[in-house]
């Protein structure tokens, strides 16, 4: 009778510990968290068996695609290939917005929305819509596992309701949806809407989340943490140390406690990067592989006490997933009225059902959110019902930008637009100028056909402009004003180009100031207008890629103007050619031609100078503004850049042209002017930074400082 009762209590304990399950707990810690990628190296390499995850903000990113079926290999390959510095910006693909919007983009520094007319403060940096496009993809191969306990490995992502000041485990839904609430730090990223509560990163309340898998009923708890100690006081030195700091007093009190619950705890030592160092992708990696493999010993010895050994099997993601078109039946629009709801499923068509990669429901995503009328737009599929999720903005907002170059010295933009989205498409903008210029710029545009890349629409443009010339160089104190009216009609069959013609009328009151350019004193010009306008360019700042054409004809006759009479035609081509990741080559050609028997001074082009002056101002390196003027100019520029360190440039540049009214002299190499320099830039969210040094013909060097957004 002993016999039997001993041999079944030794079977009940075999199959707890046959049955026994072993939990990975991921901590938070921004980019130090790709060092949990190094610790699944190590596990996955041992077949270190893992049934249950827990992931908190960054670790619930490496944690939820684990979980997925991603292999550590795959893991890093997919990580590695994610833009994070553009992570932390709202801003669409440029090739899918319109060359207005292409205008825009890059001007403003600060952005607050305008609520009930006041002025507010945004809840976040940012909104976290680069961040949703990038975690969509990576989930689109288990797009229709609703459940997490359905995945490869079950897995449960941790945030922190706002509201009430509770942890929030998510175990359903998307699975985008809750790595990106996890990992929703406070004041960068506005919260996200989950299920009703509106949810921020889960290390406000417990960054090391064990006590979550605990609850789960796991019998061996593998944690690992990212999280550093709170700095000495010699040790915070700068304003990111000032940040990680105040970051980790949010959760170092309780990281004593979760730790004191883990089985095996194992610390990468990633003290000296910060939560942004995402460029020392591989040093992270590694960290974390040598701390995983100094625990190996320790692992291995408590799995094999409660019996556990050999890993599952895993059914991996299919690279060729993404590829793989789907079908859909049925959309379905939420957040939209009817009228705006129909504009959006002008885009893929009235035919169902349809077939479509994740590849092309992106494209669609992108371009409906770079009409700049939504906050963020996001999609889920339900087998073959796609939904997709729009979040308006507000109708008004008020952005301020700030730059400071050697031609110019400082200057700021106010900008404020007003959106009108419904039955009447109406978009507005006011400029308000201060610097060297001063301007006031009113743009209305009516769009007549609701299509987002195929569009017509009428535009009003008023401008008034005065010019406080008193410290520039090479120009005599001027007294120069500008009050300008146009009205055009503008077309798009995509994205990248444009047609457009128009009417332009404008007064211009000028006294002193240019005696060497013999200008007109005052002019009253009416105009008709006409042009192409093609864009292609991957980035407005140091661009790596693509092309740039703009073709420009202005018209003005004796019998619509007192003095004027003249036709101008303008030709600019830049194309872009990357040579590998890091370097690209490229080429700027421009040239202009104003004939006739009185041509107004807005008519001829000026060279010189890097910064906007008067109309049409021709950048030229190593010459400062005005150093020629005339009818007939053309100008090229050639140039390498090597992207020396993540958003680092440095380039190599030469540039030959000359501004003539003598239409001979053109094609005259003698009388060309001529520079050569190098440029170090910088590229950042808040704008780029740029310092050149050249050398121009004549033997004269020069220095050029640039910062901010150019407006």
């Amino acid at each position: 009778m002993k016999l039997i009762i001993s041999f079944i209590f030794i079977s009940f304990f075999h199959t707890c510990w046959a049955n026994a399950r072993v939990a990975l707990v991921f901590s938070g810690g921004g980019a130090r968290g790709l060092a949990h990628i190094g610790v699944i190296k190590v596990l996955e390499e041992n077949k270190i068996p893992i049934d249950f995850i827990v992931g908190n903000s960054m670790g619930s990113i490496i944690g939820g695609l684990y979980a997925a079926g991603y292999s550590a290999q795959q893991l890093e390959d997919e990580v590695r290939m994610i833009p994070w510095t553009q992570v932390f910006t709202d801003q669409s693909l440029r090739r899918n917005v319109s060359l207005r919007q292409k205008f825009l983009q890059d001007r403003v520094a600060l952005s607050f929305p305008v609520r009930n007319g006041k002025v507010s403060l945004p809840t976040g940096l940012v909104k976290g819509n680069t961040l949703k496009k990038h975690l969509r993809r990576l989930c689109w191969p288990i797009r229709n596992i609703k459940n997490f306990n359905d995945l490869e490995i079950p897995f449960m992502a941790i945030s922190t309701d706002i509201l009430s000041g509770r942890a929030v485990q998510l175990t359903s839904g998307e699975l985008a949806e809750a790595m990106q609430a996890s990992m929703s730090l406070p004041s960068v990223f506005q919260p996200q809407k989950v299920d009703g509560k509106l949810l921020m990163d889960g290390m406000m309340i417990r960054n090391l989340p064990v006590q979550d898998a605990k609850e789960t009923g796991a019998d061996v708890l593998i944690a690992v943490d990212v999280g550093t100690k709170l700095y000495k006081e010699t040790e915070l030195n700068s304003m990111v140390d000032i940040i990680d700091q105040s970051i980790s007093f949010m959760n170092v009190q309780t990281s004593a406690y979760q730790e004191s619950l883990a089985d095996v705890l194992i610390r990468p030592r990633v003290k000296d990067y910060t939560t942004g160092q995402f460029s020392d992708f591989d040093s992270l990696i590694k960290l974390g592989e040598t701390a995983a493999r100094e625990k190996l010993p320790q692992i291995k010895q408590i799995l094999a006490s409660k019996g556990i050994n050999g890993s599952k099997s895993i059914n991996r993601v299919d690279a060729e997933e993404w590829s793989k078109p789907i079908r859909i039946e049925q959309i379905t629009i939420e957040g939209l009225d009817k009228d705006l709801t129909r504009y959006i499923e002008k885009e893929f068509g009235n035919q169902y059902p349809l077939t479509m990669t994740q590849d092309e429901i992106e494209e669609i995503v992108d371009r409906v959110y770079g009409t700049d009328v939504f906050d963020w737009v996001t999609y889920e599929v339900h087998g073959h019902h796609l939904v997709l999720k729009l979040s308006p903005k507000e109708t008004r907002d008020l952005n301020i930008g700030l730059n400071y170059n050697s031609d110019e010295r400082l200057s700021m933009l106010i900008n404020t637009r007003l959106r009108l989205v419904g039955l009447k498409t109406l978009k507005s903008e006011l400029d308000i100028k201060l610097g060297q210029w001063n301007e006031f710029e009113s743009h209305n545009i009516f769009i007549l056909n609701k299509k987002i890349t195929k569009h017509t629409s009428l535009h009003n443009l008023i401008r008034i402009r005065e010019f406080d010339i008193s410290h520039a160089d090479n120009l005599a104190p001027v007294d120069f004003h500008e009050y300008m009216g146009e009205f055009s009609l503008q077309t798009s069959a995509n994205n990248n180009r444009r047609w457009l013609f128009g009417i332009r009328g404008r007064q211009i009151h000028l006294k002193d100031g240019f005696p060497h350019l013999n200008l007109q004193s005052q002019e009253d010009l009416w105009q008709l207008f006409a042009g192409f306008h093609y864009d292609s360019l991957d980035v407005s700042t140091f661009p790596t890629e693509g092309t740039l054409l703009y073709l420009d004809y202005e018209y003005a006759h004796e019998d619509m103007n007192d003095i004027s009479d003249f036709s101008r035609q303008s030709f600019k081509f830049a194309r872009y050619n990357k040579l590998n990741t890091s370097s690209s080559i490229f080429g700027v050609y421009k040239e202009s031609r104003a004939e006739g028997p009185v041509v107004s001074l807005h008519a001829k082009t000026y060279l010189g100078g890097q910064s906007k002056f008067l109309w049409d101002h021709t950048s030229f390196l190593g010459y400062k503004r005005l150093s020629s003027s005339g009818n007939y100019s053309q100008s090229l520029l050639l140039g390498y850049q090597n992207e020396i360190a993540p958003d680092f440039y440095i380039r190599a540049l030469i540039n030959a042209g000359l501004a003539t009214d003598n239409k001979s002299d053109l094609y005259e190499y003698s009388k060309m002017k001529q520079a050569a320099g190098v440029e170090l830039g910088y590229k950042a969210r808040y704008g780029s930074a740029k310092i050149g040094v050249y050398h121009n013909r004549e033997g004269t060097y020069s220095l050029y400082f640039d910062l901010g957004h150019r407006f």
